[in-house]
């Protein structure tokens, strides 16, 4: 593939997400978030129905295009248990740091299952699945990694603006704080997908319980909770370096 054609077919469905994406937040910010809390089931299915056809509709459309195919992007069987164990082990790692500290968790049934099987998965695929994957494409190697990881973390980030600006109106600070750790968590993810083998699966479910924790584990004290943030961070990225370099130093060893 000729260097920088997978960055501008990445770009360009950026572009087109946020023309689409933005329009619909827009909307639910006029609805106001708390009407549309209060209809209960409908928001669930509302906000399922607008994820699942842009993410899925637009991916789609861009493989065949392109004349990509699904397995370009991360939907596949090989190394789905292999990504999934990485996940998990992350996952329940940075939950029982959470709890540790003095989270209280208040799941809710219906809001867990949007989240592993609605947000999780289609977020995934069009960040990881085709922005990493098309961009990892370009240059292959350490370089390919880097520049997939920094430019898909980049558009994962700014793909929350809209719900930043028009559903939670943050100011401007907090924008900003947001969208910082969208990106830091974005790099992680990136490494979590490249590693578990390029299968969605993996970064799939470590993404659902990224907002578990974020929207149902209670913390009363807010200094506690950003220091959770950054342990959270912290966890994950010392459980994926690992996961990477603890086979090479055993093998070394032996």
């Amino acid at each position: 593939m000729k260097a920088g054609k997978g960055l501008k077919k990445a770009t360009l469905l950026f572009l087109v997400f946020l023309v689409l994406w933005t329009p619909y937040r827009y909307l639910t910010g006029i609805l106001g978030w708390r009407v549309l809390h209060y209809m209960g089931h409908l928001q669930f299915i509302t906000e399922s129905i607008a994820k699942l056809t842009i993410s899925f509709g637009l991916v789609y459309l861009f493989l065949k295009k392109y004349n990509d195919s699904w397995k370009d992007v991360g939907l596949k069987k090989e190394n789905a248990f292999k990504s999934a164990a990485l996940a998990i082990i992350g996952s329940l790692s940075v939950m029982a740091a959470y709890l540790a500290m003095g989270g209280e968790l208040r799941p809710e049934p219906l809001g867990l299952i949007y989240l592993f099987l609605v947000v999780g998965p289609t977020e995934e695929l069009v960040s990881r699945g085709y922005y990493f994957s098309i961009i990892m494409r370009d240059f292959g190697g350490k370089r390919g990694f880097l520049f997939a990881s920094m430019f898909s973390s980049i558009y994962f980030s700014l793909g929350h603006v809209p719900i930043d600006i028009f559903v939670a109106n943050y100011g401007m600070l907090t924008t900003f704080f947001h969208l910082s750790i969208a990106f830091l968590i974005g790099l992680i993810l990136a490494g979590y997908y490249h590693i578990g083998g390029d299968n969605l699966l993996g970064p799939s479910i470590l993404h659902a319980m990224v907002d578990v924790c974020g929207a149902y584990i209670i913390f009363l004290n807010p200094k506690v909770q950003f220091i959770s943030i950054i342990a959270e961070l912290v966890i994950f990225t010392i459980i994926l370096l690992l996961w990477a370099y603890l086979p090479n130093i055993k093998g070394k060893a032996d």
